[in-house]
């Protein structure tokens, strides 16, 4: 199984690699979504990045927009899964401006609205529906070397930031109101988290899909969450559950020629169960 896996290294080496390093950024990522009981934000924000994916191809088709940007197709959607996805935390985290609802009301607004608008747009594009099904699922096949170099560099980012204020950002998680006492800016920095969180939600779902973005956003952590039960050391054991069961995902979807992605987030939940149970007996 093993050396099966190694001889497929040299056609699917960027698959592999980008799918570790998506694993480890959005569980480290997910801490703080999981941490602060946000996890159907998560899902609403990686929702709305792909209504910005659908919206993008629609401007692109419908109504022939920027027809110079045909050869930055990917960038261009990119561009508009990240906004689109941006948009969505900062309005989940003003709900009491938009409408004075609470954030899960808010968070439930973006979910079923983006969720019904990707389809409506593109109701008359069979390619069009084809793609969003196909986001919708796991499609980690077909990372390129550019995805390696910019999930990357955004993990190493997520890695430094995470190291550098980890005190910080558990003080704000766990107690916002001691947060503020001792002079952090806790508007700000929420903001500033949800912001990250959707920068790397939009720019996942163009590569990884639905399905991967979101369960290597919640489960890894939850994890972890049951494992380590501090803030501060879920911050490395996260990122260290997400690289080691996909690498096992991964070994094993080869083998049984399955999808990758759908193999890692099963073997989460799996992981997850396994864990809740040993917990309920013991």
């Amino acid at each position: 199984m093993i050396s099966s896996f190694l001889s497929s290294w040299g056609l699917f080496h960027n698959t592999y690699i980008t799918g570790w390093c998506l694993a480890a950024l959005l569980s480290l990522v997910g801490v703080v979504v999981v941490a602060k009981d946000q996890i159907f934000l998560g899902l609403a924000v990686s929702q709305a990045s792909l209504l910005g994916v659908a919206t993008g191809m629609w401007l692109t088709t419908a109504l022939a927009f920027g027809p110079t940007l045909a050869s930055d197709g990917e960038l261009w959607l990119s561009l508009c899964s990240i906004s689109f996805g941006m948009f969505a935390a900062f309005i989940s985290s003003r709900s009491r401006v938009f409408g004075g609802e609470s954030a899960e009301a808010m968070t439930g607004w973006v979910y079923a609205t983006a969720a019904s608008a990707a389809v409506l747009l593109l109701s008359r594009s069979p390619h069009g529906l084809e793609e969003v099904h196909r986001l919708l699922s796991s499609t980690i096949i077909g990372a390129s070397a550019s995805d390696v170099v910019i999930f990357g560099l955004l993990l190493l980012a997520t890695l430094v930031a995470a190291a550098r204020w980890r005190e910080a950002i558990t003080l704000l998680v766990m107690d916002p109101e001691m947060a503020g006492a001792v002079g952090l800016p806790v508007r700000r920095c929420n903001a500033v988290l949800s912001l990250w969180a959707a920068l790397a939600i939009g720019l996942s779902i163009r590569v990884s899909g639905l399905l991967f973005t979101f369960g290597s956003l919640i489960l890894p952590a939850l994890i972890a969450k049951n494992v380590v039960h501090e803030v501060r050391s879920i911050f490395w054991a996260a990122p260290l559950i997400a690289v080691a069961t996909t690498l096992c995902a991964f070994v094993l979807a080869h083998h049984y020629d399955l999808p990758p992605g759908q193999m890692a987030v099963a073997l989460q939940g799996i992981v997850l169960a396994f864990i809740w149970i040993v917990r309920q007996r013991f």
